[in-house]
């Protein structure tokens, strides 16, 4: 892929992310908790206590988000976007250094390649709205595999101070796993490549003090809030307890979670994906006698970080998207070597078939989403339907391994679109809660007016569009305590307690009702009109008068 066409289309592709950041609410109950915590800081201007709600010290995860986060809102002020920016700007140098990773590795295109398959997939343009600790992992872990490859080949001391300086952030993004994916990367591949020299160098151990500075400030504010406690959490059990069986967190998931899941959050590179990984692997294997024909760097990183978060008793999706720079390189690598050399006969045909089919029925599940939704108007079809042009034009234009990229990516590029303008605003109209925090700020319904009842009913999304800490409580003796001094007032609950607060106050009037189902864990029943309404629950805003 030329430098030329690859900046096209990642400005098209960051545009996209751009819309994504502006036009979609943020979904509960992770990322709006975030955002609670960096308002905190800039509210109080104390950056070491991790707090998320006045009665709730935070220990979960380590504090970047929430630092970065808390600067961008101070001088952005504080919205979803501010919050959601300096992990966006992460992930770019994230984009921009699986490029130059690429490219040391192999060439310039192999580079652009990798950068665009990166940026492109399913999973990664959900990550730049629904922002996470993961967005910032992933961008700092691509940065650092970057430098300490180049430090790899060079043995120039900025590359390797730049490289632990990526780890130390990474780590202070997410935990021990920042250093763990270069780890598992770095190491089989010296081993793989008989460097032993390199492997057991006392150098190595520099990477200490450049650790310890970068993870000062997490570490002070971890042992200030918490104490021990608060360090071995962050440094063992968040991550390493989760395979020894020490967490508490747990889930159903199997060990081949992470495969179905990198299956439909590489979209739409999965099927060439799946093929050049496994053709990697056949040529490390063939290459074990003469390894400095192949860089298996990509390879170990991909597949022993996989089968490590594989053994943890709790997964999440986004989990294995630290890994996808590694897997972009191995999938663009693939491609660019078999462009001019794959025959459209015998494998190549099944390969061409396979992406053609694999991409119609993206554009199938497309036209779906917009007869499901029933928009108002037809004014957002336009854009896919533009693309959708383009792409028949390229299929009829005849058989190419490079048309067959365009047509994916030109696919990929409609389906986001149509995720960041049609699908998730579509959605944000059931997210109750966002929309009660933003009629509480509307109608200037002040945190000393409003109660939340029961405390199960409150999520962090209320907080973060009413621009409050709402108050919560689970006893009605301090509804009437409240009323008192506060009449009259509203108080926000569900469905089931509903009938309750009528008989406790037979004069109450429901002030809105507001639809409300968990985005983030789609249903097909949810995505079908005809069956949506009863996956629905109901949350209302009441009001009382003493």
């Amino acid at each position: 892929m030329s430098r030329v066409a690859a900046i096209v289309y990642l400005i098209f592709i960051v545009l996209i992310y751009l819309i994504g950041a502006i036009n979609i609410d943020l979904m509960d109950q992770d990322v709006t908790q975030y955002m609670t915590i960096a308002r905190n800081m800039v509210n109080s201007g104390d950056y070491m206590l991790i707090k998320w709600r006045d009665d709730f010290n935070y220990l979960d995860k380590p504090p970047l988000l929430f630092w970065l986060s808390s600067f961008s809102m101070s001088i952005l002020g504080i919205t979803p976007f501010a919050y959601r920016l300096p992990s966006m700007l992460v992930h770019l140098l994230g984009i921009f250094s699986t490029y130059k990773l690429g490219q040391r590795m192999y060439n310039e295109e192999t580079g652009w390649l990798s950068a665009v398959v990166f940026a492109s997939s399913f999973g990664i343009f959900v990550f730049n709205h629904d922002v996470r600790t993961d967005t910032l992992l992933t961008g700092l872990t691509a940065f650092s595999l970057w430098q300490l490859y180049s430090f790899l080949q060079e043995r120039k001391t900025l590359n390797f101070v730049l490289g632990f300086i990526g780890v130390g952030l990474a780590i202070s993004a997410k935990g021990p796993i920042g250093i763990i994916v270069p780890m598992l990367a770095i190491i089989p591949f010296l081993v793989y490549q008989k460097k032993w020299n390199l492997l057991f160098n006392k150098l190595w151990l520099w990477s200490i003090p450049i650790l310890l500075i970068v993870l000062a400030p997490m570490i002070i504010s971890a042992y200030l809030q918490h104490g021990v406690k608060g360090l071995e959490f962050h440094f063992w059990s968040q991550s390493f307890g989760r395979i020894s069986g020490e967490s508490v967190w747990k889930d159903t998931t199997g060990p081949l979670y992470f495969v179905h899941t990198f299956l439909w959050s590489f979209i739409p590179w999965s099927v060439l994906a799946m093929v050049a990984y496994f053709n990697k692997i056949r040529i490390a294997a063939a290459g074990f006698c003469n390894p400095k024909s192949e860089e298996v760097l990509t390879l170990s990183g991909f597949t022993m970080v996989v089968i490590l978060m594989s053994m943890a008793s709790y997964k999440l999706p986004h989990y294995i998207y630290v890994v996808f720079p590694l897997i972009s390189i191995i999938t663009a690598r693939y491609i660019q070597k078999k462009q001019a050399n794959l025959p459209w006969e015998g494998f190549g045909f099944w390969l061409y078939l396979a992406q053609l089919i694999f991409d119609l029925l993206l554009w199938v599940a497309i036209f779906i989403t917009f007869l499901w939704f029933k928009p108002a108007d037809f004014l957002p079809l336009i854009a896919p339907l533009a693309v959708f042009t383009i792409y028949v034009y390229t299929i009829a234009g005849g058989k190419s391994h490079s048309k067959l990229i365009l047509s994916t990516l030109l696919t990929m590029l409609a389906t986001a679109l149509v995720m960041n303008t049609h699908f998730y605003p579509a959605l944000n109209q059931y997210q109750g809660r966002v929309f009660a925090g933003k009629y509480l700020s509307e109608h200037g319904i002040t945190e000393n007016e409003v109660v939340i009842y029961p405390t199960s009913v409150h999520k962090p999304s209320i907080d973060v569009y009413s621009n409050n800490l709402i108050m919560r409580t689970s006893d009605i003796s301090d509804i009437d305590t409240l009323l008192i001094t506060q009449s009259p007032l509203f108080v926000f609950t569900d469905e089931k307690n509903l009938d309750w607060l009528k008989i406790h106050y037979p004069m109450l009037t429901i002030e809105k009702a507001f639809d409300d189902y968990q985005i983030s864990l789609l249903s097909l029943a949810f995505l079908n009109p005809d069956t949506r309404q009863s996956t629905l629950t109901k949350l209302y805003l009441i009001k009382i008068n003493q």
